[in-house]
């Protein structure tokens, strides 16, 4: 019933038992808009740059742990790529564990 409501970009908030699938909810309908749109537009076609197409704010370490286990099974062979980012240290060591490359 959520997932309708999400493809239709109407706001929800949800409240149920662990394991019910609240992550899944809000994860499917994201990844299927991003696949179905595809990237970005990249205006300056002299070097490639990624823009981040969504962000997801969690409050706790756990959660965004949590959703990031999630995110990295549903994005498996898709092209898309996922980064977490946590609060209370430096971001640039973060970063550059899942993009090598970023400088």
């Amino acid at each position: 019933m959520v997932i309708p409501l999400l493809k239709a970009r109407i706001d929800i908030m949800a409240c149920d038992q662990t394991g019910s699938g609240k992550t899944l909810a809000f994860l499917i309908p994201v990844l299927d808009t991003m696949i179905k749109k595809g990237p970005p537009e990249i205006k300056d076609m002299r070097r490639t740059i990624s823009y981040p197409v969504c962000l997801i704010i969690v409050p706790t370490r756990e959660l965004a742990e949590q959703v990031f286990f999630e995110l990295r099974k549903l994005i498996h062979n898709t092209g898309i790529l996922a980064c977490k980012l946590t609060g209370g240290s430096d971001m640039r060591p973060q970063i550059t564990y899942f993009f090598p490359n970023f400088k």
